[in-house]
């Protein structure tokens, strides 16, 4: 049985390398969540979604979503039956050269460095070190605060604040 591959990981690389960041950040294990694909390798916890859902009354999800009915059904259709599934508690997951976990209720983005893509460790650690030095002196750039780092662990990481 061949592994899922999204772009140029396994999921049990990106499980594990969330795993690991959320015991290390947040001090929580985690468990299977279901994730809905929203564009280009982007997914959505549909605990997230559903949340939002039945904190409206049926009639007004469409006007609050600004959702079309065949919408509203190609959303349901997604919940229910296109889903996958990913060891994580974040809010969105985004996979692209590196893996990026959204955290809305604490505020924060965590970006995580994974082996096997186009882009090498040491690439990552400097794109740290120019936010860092951004971060530390005055400059014109509105660029997110800083929350923590692990950047010489494994999986390398930072955290910075949603905006």
């Amino acid at each position: 049985m061949s592994e899922n591959k999204y772009k140029f990981f396994s999921k049990s690389d990106i499980n594990y390398s969330i795993k690991k960041v959320e015991y290390c950040l947040f001090n929580r294990k985690v468990e299977n969540n279901y994730y809905i694909l929203l564009d280009k390798l982007r997914y959505c916890n549909v605990n997230s979604i559903v949340g939002k859902l039945k904190s409206f009354d049926f009639p007004g999800i469409f006007t609050t979503f600004n959702l079309s009915y065949l919408a509203f059904i190609k959303v349901l259709y997604r919940i229910l039956f296109d889903r996958v599934q990913f060891e994580s508690s974040a809010d969105i997951i985004h996979i692209r050269n590196n893996l990026s976990i959204f955290f809305f209720k604490e505020g924060c983005r965590v970006k995580i460095f994974l082996d096997k893509g186009v882009r090498k460790l040491e690439e990552f650690r400097n794109e740290y070190s120019i936010r860092l030095d951004l971060e530390k002196n005055d400059t014109p750039f509105a660029v997110p605060a800083l929350l923590s780092e692990h950047i010489d662990l494994s999986p390398a990481c930072y955290c910075d604040e949603v905006v």
